[in-house]
């Protein structure tokens, strides 16, 4: 009798733990879905601005005062032209949501006049994660991103027509 007992206790020991590990397979497995659905929307977005960067030459530039205006201050012209919905190569942020409709991937676009470069920031929670930072920050996060569940996706543009400012 002792024995049928304790080979029950061992069984039951035995299906929850079978049953822990298949769980945990199946978060994990929902957790990669959801990285690979943000990830793919971040690097389709990323392909669409380098597209508009691309097409968005010194010869398409339609006035001089215009073209002088996006050679004062190149990094900026690109923003403006890509981020405003008015701009001649607008490309919209990526729109993710998730069940709750909360919008997933925030972009930011700053400039460095020093370094004539456009910094796309994409900040978007990790999936699984429980500790979130400040997902608006335009702030890169270096170290302190293995600390919380805030993951950032960083891209540097050199507009294109800027070689063309410098005859």
């Amino acid at each position: 009798m002792v024995e049928v007992l304790i080979a029950g206790v061992l069984l039951a020991m035995v299906m929850t733990a079978v049953s822990r590990f298949s769980l945990s397979a199946l978060i994990n497995s929902r957790n990669q879905l959801e990285r690979t659905r943000i990830e793919a929307a971040i690097n389709d977005n990323i392909q669409l601005l380098q597209q508009a960067d691309s097409l968005l030459t010194f010869d398409s530039i339609p006035s001089q005062d215009e073209q002088q205006s996006a050679c004062n201050d190149p990094p900026n012209y690109l923003k403006e032209q890509i981020i405003e919905s008015a701009g001649r190569q607008y490309v919209p942020a990526p729109n993710l949501k998730n069940e709750s409709n909360k919008q997933l991937i925030n972009r930011t676009v700053n400039t460095t006049a020093a370094e004539e470069i456009a910094v796309v920031i994409y900040s978007f929670e990790g999936p699984g994660a429980t500790t979130v930072a400040d997902n608006d920050s335009a702030e890169l996060l270096h170290e302190t991103e293995m600390k919380n569940a805030t993951e950032q996706r960083v891209l540097e543009l050199n507009p294109n027509f800027q070689a063309r400012c410098y005859k």
